[in-house]
């Protein structure tokens, strides 16, 4: 949800699938990893940065996206109250889901602890035989350019940078 990125989910809405979203049967998992957990998801982002086993994984975050990431939920924590983050740059599990809850307050929701690092062999991007993949057509891709050039440079900036607070 970052960014403004599928945060549309989070937040009440008067349409038709509002009533889908809030409903006692809708669990919002907030996946939480654990310190190690996370120190592993880093080394392997590091290690796939550095040499990607799939042409796919150079468009994955970079290492300091993702600590940037912490850094953002970390901030976020401290702006909304949510929690006292460290002082550091470590990352906590119980400030994250804090944030997250936060945002999910409107919705069910329940922390799934990752506390387990899987050992994997090649690459996620390796998929089984594909027979299509979900992507915009030019048509898409000119009407939500088009919707997006209606709106004010600023207000954009304001609504990415306060994400956390829509």
């Amino acid at each position: 949800m970052i960014g403004n990125r599928l945060i549309e989910l989070a937040q009440p809405r008067s349409d038709a699938v509002e009533s889908l979203l809030a409903a006692d049967s809708t669990e919002f998992l907030i996946p939480a990893p654990s310190k190690s957990v996370r120190a592993a998801i880093e080394g392997s982002r590091g290690r796939e940065m550095q040499l990607p086993a799939h042409e796919r994984e150079r468009a994955n975050a970079a290492l300091h996206l993702v600590r940037a990431h912490w850094r953002e939920i970390r901030d976020a924590a401290q702006t909304l109250g949510t929690s006292k983050p460290p002082l550091d740059e470590d990352y906590d599990p119980g400030v994250y889901v804090g944030v997250y809850r936060h945002i999910l307050r409107h919705r069910h929701s329940e922390e799934l602890p990752v506390d387990v690092v899987l050992q994997v062999g090649g690459s996620a991007q390796e998929l089984p035989s594909v027979t299509s993949e979900l992507s915009a057509t030019p048509q898409e891709v000119d009407s939500i350019i088009g919707e997006l050039s209606t709106v004010d440079d600023a207000d954009l900036a304001r609504d990415v940078e306060n994400w956390y607070r829509q």
